[in-house]
């Protein structure tokens, strides 16, 4: 059975691959695209997608990402679910 790491432990590994993967300020400019954020993460997601089906959120999720969606463009850097959503674009 796999030892249970800390979080402290979690955290000094994740840093440690980045500054090997990317170095250092490599690391840098990859950590500054993420951020605490603001609100409650589950509120935000509940009332953005409230009543979609699968496809349709898709669907706006995709124009969140390209630009093209309703959302002002200070919604993606004021919403962790509009940020967690840009974060996780898929590579084209």
């Amino acid at each position: 059975m796999a030892k249970v790491k800390s979080d402290r432990d979690v955290l000094d590994t994740g840093i440690k691959a980045l500054v090997d993967a990317l170095g250092y300020a490599g690391a840098v400019r990859f950590l500054r695209h993420f951020s605490k954020g603001e609100g409650d993460y589950l509120v935000i997601q509940q009332e953005l997608f409230k009543g979609m089906i699968w496809k349709r959120y898709t669907r706006k999720r995709n124009n969140i990402m390209k630009g093209t969606a309703d959302e002002p463009a200070s919604a993606m850097q004021k919403s962790p679910t509009l940020a967690c959503i840009r974060l996780t674009r898929p590579a084209l």
